[in-house]
Protein backbone atom coordinates (compact mmCIF):
# COMPACT_ATOMS: atom_id res chain seq x y z
CA UNK A 1 0.00 0.00 0.00
CA UNK A 2 1.38 3.39 -0.98
CA UNK A 3 0.49 6.66 0.66
CA UNK A 4 1.34 9.19 -2.03
CA UNK A 5 -0.29 12.54 -1.22
CA UNK A 6 -0.21 13.35 -4.95
CA UNK A 7 -2.43 10.37 -5.82
CA UNK A 8 -5.63 11.06 -7.70
CA UNK A 9 -8.96 10.14 -6.08
CA UNK A 10 -9.24 7.19 -8.47
CA UNK A 11 -5.78 5.94 -7.47
CA UNK A 12 -6.61 6.31 -3.78
CA UNK A 13 -9.88 4.39 -4.24
CA UNK A 14 -7.94 1.71 -6.11
CA UNK A 15 -5.58 1.40 -3.12
CA UNK A 16 -8.57 1.11 -0.78
CA UNK A 17 -10.14 -1.57 -2.98
CA UNK A 18 -6.87 -3.53 -3.07
CA UNK A 19 -6.71 -3.50 0.73
CA UNK A 20 -10.39 -4.41 1.13
CA UNK A 21 -9.94 -7.38 -1.19
CA UNK A 22 -6.81 -8.46 0.68
CA UNK A 23 -8.60 -8.19 4.03
CA UNK A 24 -11.62 -10.01 2.63
CA UNK A 25 -9.43 -12.90 1.47
CA UNK A 26 -7.83 -13.22 4.91
CA UNK A 27 -11.16 -13.00 6.71
CA UNK A 28 -12.85 -15.49 4.38
CA UNK A 29 -10.12 -18.06 5.13
CA UNK A 30 -10.55 -17.52 8.87
CA UNK A 31 -14.35 -17.73 8.70
CA UNK A 32 -14.21 -20.86 6.50
CA UNK A 33 -11.92 -22.52 9.05
CA UNK A 34 -14.17 -21.48 11.93
CA UNK A 35 -17.20 -22.84 10.07
CA UNK A 36 -15.51 -26.22 9.57
CA UNK A 37 -14.70 -26.37 13.28
CA UNK A 38 -18.17 -25.26 14.41
CA UNK A 39 -19.62 -28.74 13.91
CA UNK A 40 -17.24 -30.14 16.52
CA UNK A 41 -17.82 -27.31 18.98
CA UNK A 42 -19.69 -28.19 22.16
CA UNK A 43 -23.18 -26.80 22.57
CA UNK A 44 -23.15 -23.43 24.24
CA UNK A 45 -19.79 -22.55 22.66
CA UNK A 46 -19.13 -18.88 22.08
CA UNK A 47 -20.46 -17.72 18.69
CA UNK A 48 -17.81 -17.63 15.97
CA UNK A 49 -18.48 -13.93 15.27
CA UNK A 50 -17.66 -13.07 18.89
CA UNK A 51 -14.48 -15.14 18.81
CA UNK A 52 -13.41 -13.50 15.54
CA UNK A 53 -14.06 -9.99 16.88
CA UNK A 54 -12.05 -10.68 20.03
CA UNK A 55 -9.22 -12.23 18.02
CA UNK A 56 -9.03 -9.32 15.57
CA UNK A 57 -9.25 -6.70 18.33
CA UNK A 58 -6.31 -8.36 20.07
CA UNK A 59 -4.23 -8.56 16.90
CA UNK A 60 -5.04 -5.04 15.71
CA UNK A 61 -4.61 -3.34 19.08
CA UNK A 62 -0.90 -4.05 18.95
CA UNK A 63 -0.49 -3.62 15.19
CA UNK A 64 -2.25 -0.23 15.13
CA UNK A 65 -0.88 1.16 18.40
CA UNK A 66 0.93 3.95 16.53
CA UNK A 67 -2.27 5.41 15.12
CA UNK A 68 -4.42 7.96 16.88
CA UNK A 69 -8.00 7.27 17.91
CA UNK A 70 -9.08 9.82 15.29
CA UNK A 71 -7.19 7.96 12.55
CA UNK A 72 -8.70 4.65 13.60
CA UNK A 73 -12.23 6.08 13.68
CA UNK A 74 -11.67 7.73 10.28
CA UNK A 75 -10.46 4.40 8.86
CA UNK A 76 -13.48 2.61 10.34
CA UNK A 77 -15.75 5.23 8.79
CA UNK A 78 -14.18 4.85 5.34
CA UNK A 79 -14.38 1.05 5.48
CA UNK A 80 -17.98 1.27 6.73
CA UNK A 81 -18.94 3.64 3.90
CA UNK A 82 -17.24 1.36 1.36
CA UNK A 83 -19.01 -1.69 2.79
CA UNK A 84 -22.38 0.06 2.62
CA UNK A 85 -21.76 1.00 -1.03
CA UNK A 86 -20.77 -2.58 -1.86
CA UNK A 87 -23.87 -3.96 -0.12
CA UNK A 88 -26.14 -1.54 -2.00
CA UNK A 89 -24.61 -1.83 -5.43
CA UNK A 90 -23.04 -5.25 -5.91
CA UNK A 91 -25.76 -7.79 -6.56
CA UNK A 92 -25.01 -11.49 -6.71
CA UNK A 93 -27.05 -13.31 -9.31
CA UNK A 94 -27.38 -17.00 -9.94
CA UNK A 95 -25.54 -17.91 -13.09
CA UNK A 96 -28.11 -20.59 -13.81
CA UNK A 97 -27.42 -24.17 -14.76
CA UNK A 98 -24.35 -24.90 -16.81
CA UNK A 99 -24.96 -25.46 -20.51
CA UNK A 100 -25.67 -29.07 -21.40
CA UNK A 101 -22.69 -31.06 -22.53
CA UNK A 102 -22.84 -32.26 -26.07
CA UNK A 103 -22.36 -35.97 -26.35
CA UNK A 104 -22.25 -37.95 -29.50
CA UNK A 105 -25.44 -39.83 -30.00
CA UNK A 106 -25.12 -43.47 -30.74
CA UNK A 107 -26.97 -44.63 -33.83
CA UNK A 108 -27.44 -48.09 -32.45
CA UNK A 109 -25.27 -51.07 -31.85
CA UNK A 110 -22.29 -51.01 -34.10
CA UNK A 111 -23.38 -47.86 -35.84
CA UNK A 112 -20.58 -45.64 -36.91
CA UNK A 113 -18.03 -48.45 -36.94
CA UNK A 114 -15.91 -48.86 -39.94
CA UNK A 115 -16.34 -52.07 -41.84
CA UNK A 116 -13.44 -54.50 -41.60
Amino acid sequence: MTQDPDSTPAEAIGELVDELVRAGASLSQIVAHMSRCAAAAPSGAEPAADVLRRLLCGVLEEALAGHSVTELLDAAGVVGCATDAIDRNVVLVDAGPPPPTQRRRSRGRGAGRRPR
